[in-house]
């Protein structure tokens, strides 16, 4: 019987001290940063282009830019007053010209031939700024792109006078989506406490292809066929003007 009652005695003692003891240190509540909608700020701008490709494959070759054009909704969130978030959706235009085998041999054609993409794109970055001087302030950007694309076609010139060629629809050779980035620089004046105008240059690079490239080894449609024996990595770049509003 002592075996037991002697190990009860300790228990209980050891119930009353400690619940007596409240000297357990106390920690501070930990609260996530709150986002300030004030520091947000949107605009529009639209956005002319200077586009080419970038090739890669055994037979088709790069060959020449195109004028392109675009345009979207800005948004910016202010960390501080030198440095903020850059987004937006923009709505892109961009291409270039390029040749193979079967452009080459083709004499109802000309030699190249220009590829055509559309995407809605999501910029994702950071910008820094320099302080405000005399309602002016000049800024350094970059971040990534991820881009959707929508539309793709090949559009090939006649070799024939007054004859037009329509343009092919190479939707089920291309991928859906990109991944790219941008960097560039750019000014901004402000107007009014809520209301500036800005220009920019930026640079703007995939670095995922826009081609779903094994589909043109082995396409299901004759039409589609260029007789490559390899899949064919293109890869848009442009350097992108734009203007617009902060508001």
């Amino acid at each position: 019987m002592r075996k037991f009652i002697i190990p009860a005695i300790i228990l209980l003692f050891s119930t009353q001290l400690f619940s007596q003891y409240s000297g357990y240190p106390s920690y501070p509540q930990t609260t996530l940063p709150k986002i300030n909608l004030d520091q947000f700020t949107f605009g529009l701008k639209v956005s002319p282009n200077i586009s080419w490709v970038g090739v890669k494959h055994n037979d088709a070759i790069a060959d020449g830019a195109t004028l392109k054009i675009g345009g979207g909704i800005v948004a910016h969130y202010e960390i501080n007053s030198l440095l903020s978030v850059v987004t937006g959706v923009n709505y892109h235009l961009t291409g270039g010209y390029l040749y193979d085998s079967l452009s080459l041999n083709n004499p109802l054609t000309k030699d190249n031939y220009r590829v055509n993409y559309s995407a809605v794109e999501v910029p994702l970055g950071l910008r820094l700024s320099t302080p405000l001087v005399d309602k002016t302030s000049y800024y350094l950007q970059g971040g990534v792109n991820t881009s959707f694309i929508i539309t793709a076609s090949e559009k090939h010139k006649s070799s024939l006078p007054n004859t037009k060629i329509p343009a092919l629809d190479i939707i089920p050779l291309t991928s859906t989506s990109a991944v790219g980035f941008f960097a560039g620089v750019g000014i901004e004046r402000q107007i009014l406490r809520k209301f500036s105008i800005f220009a920019e240059m930026n640079y703007k690079q995939s670095l995922s292809s826009f081609s779903n490239g094994i589909e043109y080894v082995s396409p299901t449609n004759p039409l589609y066929d260029h007789g490559y024996n390899e899949p064919i990595s293109i890869f848009p770049a442009a350097m992108e003007f734009s203007v617009g509003v902060m508001f």
